[in-house]
């Protein structure tokens, strides 16, 4: 085990001796999509996924136990469904349904909440989620191999405590039909799935985090840096992987730093950076990606879904708030043999837990 010091606490990674032990090698394995905490008290688990459709409308899909904000709480189980539209007002919908309606397995992605489900294996996934008046009836196919940086863990103050992640999908295509103000769309284009759980607070361990994915002809990236809480150093907690094809050409993202300047503050009060540049070096490789002009397409704290009252309290102790934007991207690639200059549009959030 890798320790980070700092004054108060520390911060701990899994090491080659920790991977063997753990029967855990670069390759995923089907388990690691399968239920990996429990529903009790002071867990927690999702299964996100997002598409952005060939004719301008992103939708993102959460499949979760209870909300993060609500870890310590008993079994909540929801759906939450988000429709963007270009140049319309986006559509947000969250069901909480009875305890009594989650299931799911330990052996692979196969969960169930009420009516709305999700079964996949690391390859192909489908999905069946109903919130209201939307309908999401999706089929998502893996074209670059799943993905976790070493075993997906991070460990806080000591290795009970953990926040966990693994990106089956970090980029394939989507079909399928999507019913909503009234009418079902036949869709198709280009998703994502990633599956978090943990057991401990997020805004007690982390500051914040920038999180990007982009894909351009060939080439897909994720792109992530996490600042933790200054109780345990403020440390940086970088997470890099590009691909070629269905080729990881790597997922080392020990060497990526962030340099953000022209922050801008938002009507919330809530600042940000209107420019972000990602630099990545190794043996001689370089990966360069810049972020301009940012344009906040949703901003939201995290307590709006709680009641009034309850919000005036929370605030008293945390109140994390949530960017996601649209922007500009400049990515630079000279890895080997391999030299591309991409630019495009791409979608990124800024997560401020504090």
């Amino acid at each position: 085990m890798i320790e980070f010091k700092s004054k108060n606490k520390s911060i701990y990674v899994s090491d080659d001796d920790d991977l063997k032990k753990l029967g855990i090698t670069d390759s995923v394995k089907l388990f690691e999509d399968g239920f990996r905490t429990n529903t009790g008290r002071g867990f927690f688990e999702w299964w996100y996924f997002d598409a952005s459709l060939d004719d301008g409308t992103t939708i993102v899909i959460v499949y979760m136990t209870k909300s993060i904000m609500e870890y310590k709480g008993p079994l909540k189980p929801g759906v939450m469904i988000t429709i963007t539209r270009p140049n319309e007002d986006k559509i947000f919908k969250i069901s909480n349904l009875s305890k009594n309606t989650f299931t799911s397995s330990k052996k692979s992605c196969d969960v169930k909440i009420g009516p709305n489900w999700v079964k996949g294996d690391l390859k192909t996934y489908t999905l069946h989620a109903k919130v209201e008046d939307i309908i999401a009836d999706l089929t998502f196919n893996g074209i670059v191999p799943p993905f976790r940086p070493r075993d997906g863990k991070i460990f806080f103050g000591d290795i009970n405590h953990y926040f966990g992640w693994v990106a089956p999908i970090p980029y394939g295509t989507v079909s399928g039909t999507l019913t909503y103000n009234g009418k079902t769309h036949k869709v198709t284009g280009s998703g994502y799935h990633d599956h978090n759980w943990g057991n401990l607070a997020l805004p007690s361990v982390q500051d914040h985090w920038y999180w990007g994915r982009a894909q351009f002809d060939d080439y897909t990236i994720i792109f992530v840096e996490q600042i933790t809480r200054k109780k345990f150093g403020s440390k940086k907690l970088p997470v890099l992987m590009l691909a070629k094809g269905d080729k990881i050409l790597t997922g080392n993202g020990v060497p990526l730093k962030l340099k953000t300047t022209d922050f801008t503050k938002y009507s919330s009060g809530r600042k940000y950076p209107n420019k972000l540049v990602f630099s990545w070096e190794l043996e001689g490789n370089t990966i360069d990606i810049t972020l301009n002009n940012p344009k906040v397409i949703e901003a939201a704290s995290l307590l709006s879904s709680f009641p009034k009252w309850k919000q005036k309290i929370l605030r008293l102790f945390v109140n994390p708030y949530y960017f996601r934007f649209e922007s500009k991207m400049d990515l630079k690639i000279d890895f080997g043999d391999i030299k591309a200059h991409k630019k495009g549009l791409v979608l990124y959030e800024l997560m401020q837990l504090k």
